[in-house]
């Protein structure tokens, strides 16, 4: 598969137009989905940017327009269906035309990568009960794999077939997304990450990557259960876009991350509460409790290259002028600076800003903004401050804490005198050293 195309690029993109406006030439009148009296308004009030697809029914002349229209007070998409009559068969077939030249339907098949064990065991119900029907409803075609193992994503990702499929969507979290983009990374034939578009619906625990989409379209303050609804919408009408990366690299090997890298309280937390998956991201409040009032001491030490202040994102500038303390650590670009002290409550760094569809880590990232974020939670720190952090994580206003620090890093170093567990997107990994930087625009996502 050739290089993905710029962002304006798209799999079913819409020119902004109503259905009274494609259909007002044609002889149809309306059989159901919506007060037939009130016809002209009813078609003036569906617009093409949330129609996913049309099908027509020609033995009774009747075509069938599958609409998400985006409820302002639920902030989720719920399905409508119009089904229009026609006169007769040549206004069905040029209805039909019009619709596929307006809603730009390109034909092309997908490989859906489903994890029945991710987050609260829901994907197989997703799937059936919203993926397949909006995907058909699409004229998208697909074909589902289940992964059976763990590093079973990788092998697909590693053994996909470019020639077969127009991209790879992740129904799951934030995982297997993790090995598909490494399994691509292996291949021997040439084939870059960036050169496969990648999905992912939410089908895990945290979901973090579905979370940056929504709030990239504005769609992520919805229910957690009515999100996937949002998310495959995201996925059928979405553009192509490259997304950043983080490379780690240790025990000489090299791993790219779509999400994060942390350690301290938030690794503790992530890993030792794995038995209560089927709690969804539940566990992670009940371990939080337990490891703020535990309030472990973490050593290590952390070395860095800032990125320059005047490089870093306007909203972290602004960040980083009422923080002078912070602003010194972007002193001296291009060189490795060392954190003072030694002792941490935690350490992440990102290059997506949330850890869950309802927790915003980090609210100066961006998918493709090109940087990482370093954020440091150094000791001592009180159980009442980490109490804090973990209840503002929702709103953001976290970062306001004069106990957790940020740093716009291109690249960073992380050295302890014995073996601990990293959180790599969600896997655990058990070293002493560690390194990382940024890939700017390094693989294509649709949303």
């Amino acid at each position: 598969m050739s290089t993905a195309p710029a962002n304006d690029a798209a799999i079913h993109s819409s020119r902004d137009s109503t259905l009274a406006e494609i259909f007002s030439p044609l002889d149809f009148k309306i059989t159901s989905g919506a007060n037939r009296r009130k016809i002209s308004s009813s078609l003036a009030n569906v617009s093409t940017k949330d129609i996913i697809g049309s099908r027509a029914h020609g033995k009774c002349n009747q075509l069938s327009i599958y609409y998400y229209p985006l409820s302002l007070r639920k902030h989720y998409r719920k399905r409508h269906e119009i089904i229009l009559q026609f006169r007769d068969q040549p206004d069905l077939t040029m209805a039909r035309h019009q619709m596929v030249q307006a809603v730009q339907i390109k034909p092309c098949k997908f490989l859906v990568v489903l994890n029945p064990y991710g987050g609260a065991k829901k994907a197989k119900d997703y799937l059936d009960k919203v993926v397949k029907p909006m995907l058909f409803e699409a004229e998208i075609n697909f074909e589902v794999v289940t992964t059976e193992h763990c590093g079973h994503a990788t092998e697909i990702g590693r053994n996909y077939d470019t020639s077969k499929f127009d991209g790879i969507c992740a129904l799951s979290g934030d995982g297997t997304l993790h090995e598909i983009i490494n399994g691509i990374s292996q291949r021997t034939d040439g084939t870059k990450i960036d050169d496969v578009p990648i999905g992912i619906l939410n089908g895990g625990t945290a979901n973090c990557l579905v979370a940056a989409i929504l709030e990239r379209r504005g769609e992520r303050k919805c229910n957690p259960n009515k999100a996937i609804w949002n998310a495959t919408f995201a996925f059928i009408k979405g553009n192509l876009n490259r997304v950043d990366l983080l490379m780690t690299r240790y025990a000489d090997q090299e791993l790219y991350l779509c999400q994060s890298l942390s350690w301290g309280l938030i690794c503790d937390v992530e890993f030792e509460s794995e038995w209560l998956r089927v709690f969804g991201s539940t566990r992670y409040s009940i371990y939080a409790i337990k490891h703020i009032m535990l309030n472990k001491c973490h050593q290590g030490t952390i070395s860095y290259i800032p990125e320059s202040v005047s490089e870093a994102p306007e909203i972290f500038q602004k960040y980083l002028s009422n923080r002078p303390k912070e602003a010194d650590f972007h002193q001296g670009n291009q060189t490795w600076h060392t954190f003072p002290g030694n002792k941490f409550s935690f350490v992440a760094l990102m290059v997506n800003g949330f850890w869950s569809l309802d927790n915003v880590a980090n609210p100066f990232s961006h998918l493709d903004d090109g940087k990482a974020y370093l954020m440091v939670v150094p000791k001592p720190v009180s159980r009442l401050s980490l109490l804090k952090f973990f209840l503002q994580l929702e709103s953001g206003n976290h970062a306001s804490s004069p106990q957790i620090q940020f740093i716009c890093v291109k690249q960073v170093k992380f050295n302890f005198d014995k073996e601990r567990a990293f959180n790599l997107d969600g896997e655990k990994s058990i070293n002493n050293v560690m390194e990382a930087d940024v890939r700017p625009h390094s693989a294509t996502m649709i949303y």
